[in-house]
């Protein structure tokens, strides 16, 4: 885990917003869920906030989340109502009905994540800016100390604070990083990075969530030393990774969780593919490997387009049950 030292209530609070949804919602077999379209992540109004010095970028697709819960639960009135419950009560909390009022949950890390690191989170949607100011009032907010800000309230206390930069949509997070967002906001348009927007291209807006990163900074981190030092030849691939995303969305007989990553070379994400396909097949091989790891591995694959390289992995009850049948799980002599 990366260290938010005081940022870490902000972080809670975000997540418990938006992104702790009950697991158990979602069923331990496949769900018959409708795969969603194909939107390009960088179309994602919120990104006009992304801090110059980022590292981490997401957004989490409310109405993704229930459709999909909806689908696999369709007919179950008690995972209805615990879902109902769940979403009223944090509409007590902060006044956004997160199923029907948040189009965007999009979040950012930015600066030193060993010694300075920075979070902001916006959520996006149909909500009433009054009546969450009013909710955060009492929750969050008490205690902060309003101040005008390029024709904005913004309200801070020492390690967080919020405004409401436009109608219908909240941000939150660390003062400094707020401020700067409110500049972007009130600036024209910019161009995103060309690595990150290389990335989101390709990177499906309308799933579940998803999750951008740059490997090289997350790599260098003082929490990832052990695994630099394990993993040497990994990390000097991953290293040369310029952005890479997460995303996970529904599909027609499951899930289809998949990474992207981005190089500047043709050659350079050659030589990653070629990399990753020998280590999943050689870990296939090993008789006893770790089971959590391998029943990914044996349900993905690995595919190279140009500049890009993508893992694909497809979540179904029937990879589950071809895992039995390889030599990852050892079984008793017959």
């Amino acid at each position: 885990m990366l260290r938010y030292g005081k940022y870490y209530p902000v972080v809670i609070f975000f997540l418990t917003a938006v992104f702790i949804l009950p697991p158990t919602f979602l069923p331990a077999q496949a769900p018959s869920a409708t795969p969603v379209p194909f939107v390009r992540a960088s179309e994602n109004p919120c990104l006009r906030a992304l801090p110059p010095d980022w590292w981490m970028a997401g957004n989490f697709d409310c109405k993704s989340y229930f459709d999909a819960v909806s689908s696999v639960h369709e007919g179950n009135a008690a995972m209805a109502l615990a879902m109902n419950q769940y979403v009223q009560m944090v509409q007590g909390m902060i006044g956004i009905n997160l199923q029907n009022e948040v189009q965007y949950a999009t979040f950012f890390t930015a600066g030193d994540p060993d010694m300075d690191s920075k979070f902001l989170g916006i959520l996006k949607g149909s909500f009433d800016n009054n009546t969450v100011g009013m909710r955060l009032a009492f929750s969050v907010g008490a205690g902060m100390k309003s101040s005008s800000y390029k024709g904005l309230t913004i309200y801070e206390g020492e390690t967080v604070g919020y405004a409401f930069p436009e109608p219908s949509t909240l941000m939150m997070g660390t003062p400094a990083l707020l401020r700067q967002a409110v500049d972007a906001l009130k600036d024209k348009p910019k161009a995103l990075p060309e690595s990150l927007s290389r990335v989101l291209e390709r990177t499906n807006g309308r799933s579940i969530c998803w999750v951008a990163f740059r490997p090289r900074i997350v790599l260098q981190t003082k929490d990832a030393a052990s695994f630099r030092e394990g993993n040497s030849e990994l990390c000097r691939r991953l290293s040369e990774i310029e952005c890479a995303s997460l995303f996970f969305e529904t599909a027609p007989d499951g899930f289809l969780a998949s990474g992207l990553a981005w190089l500047t070379e043709k050659s350079g994400a050659k030589g990653l593919h070629t990399y990753l396909s020998g280590w999943r097949s050689n870990l296939l091989k090993s008789e006893g490997a770790n089971v959590f790891l391998c029943s990914f591995l044996l349900s993905s694959e690995v595919m190279q387009d140009e500049n890009y390289v993508r893992w694909n992995l497809h979540l179904t009850e029937k990879a589950l049950k071809n895992l039995w049948n390889t030599r990852v799980i050892l079984k008793p002599a017959n």
